[in-house]
């Protein structure tokens, strides 16, 4: 999330230790060869960037996962903190669940965790990142720990709502078998530094630097028999 402020920045707030100056998001105090210890961070993104983290939940190791609350619940602190004006919060709830493909979601609004399945959390996760209706949402591995089939259908999920409801998707992941089929442009980060940029079919015929190469010849291939992932050598890079 970090980086992705630095890439953006237009009008700056300034950040030291962790710790805005003023009311804002706090970014990691941690210094890395990319975010150094005090960073400038874009503040009118902070109420326009949703972050969709790797599922489903229970993989990602959520709090909301722990038994304890409801996907209204946490739907609900969504909307209050982002749409206060929303008024009839049951209703604002049950149309994105609607809108992610919950069925008869009324009755999911009361449910727990464990009465889901993976795809389903997953399904509530981008509900509750989409009902603040940002501008950019960023999806960090959305499909891990998915089957193949579910993944399919999350992927063509976060397509569509991207053209319904006009926002930036920026997808996080190392399956160029599915940058392919849904991106425009990738970049491609190696240690934290952006290494090689461009269209995705230009980068996918001609990649550039080794990790990009390695990537792509991890995709596994119809009819290739590979018995060994290729790698790359990490002290020359």
């Amino acid at each position: 999330m970090l980086q992705v402020f630095l890439f953006v920045a237009e009008r700056p707030l300034k950040v030291s230790n962790g710790v805005p100056k003023s009311s804002g998001i706090a970014v990691p105090s941690s210094p890395t060869r990319s975010a150094p210890r005090s960073t400038v961070v874009p503040f009118e993104w902070c109420e326009r960037v949703a972050d969709l983290l790797p599922g489903p939940a229970l993989e990602a190791g959520l709090e909301w996962v722990a038994g304890t609350l409801t996907v209204r619940t946490q739907l609900a602190e969504m909307l209050r903190l982002h749409r206060p004006d929303v008024t009839d919060l049951d209703a604002e709830i049950i149309s994105w669940l609607d809108k992610v493909g919950i069925l008869d979601p009324a009755k999911r609004l009361r449910a727990y965790p464990h009465e889901l399945s993976g795809g389903m959390q997953q399904r509530v996760m981008i509900a509750m990142a989409l009902c603040a209706k940002p501008r950019l949402l960023i999806a960090d591995e959305p499909t891990t720990a998915l089957d193949v089939t579910i993944q399919k259908q999350i992927m063509e999920l976060l397509v569509k709502l991207r053209a319904e409801l006009g926002m930036t998707l920026m997808l996080i992941t190392h399956n160029f078998g599915i940058i392919r089929e849904v991106a425009d442009r990738v970049a491609v980060m190696f240690r934290g530094d952006l290494v090689e940029e461009g269209k995705v079919e230009e980068v996918l015929r001609n990649p550039q630097h080794p990790y990009t190469q390695a990537l792509i010849a991890c995709v596994p291939r119809m009819g290739a028999k590979l018995t060994r992932l290729p790698t790359i050598d990490h002290s020359t890079l």
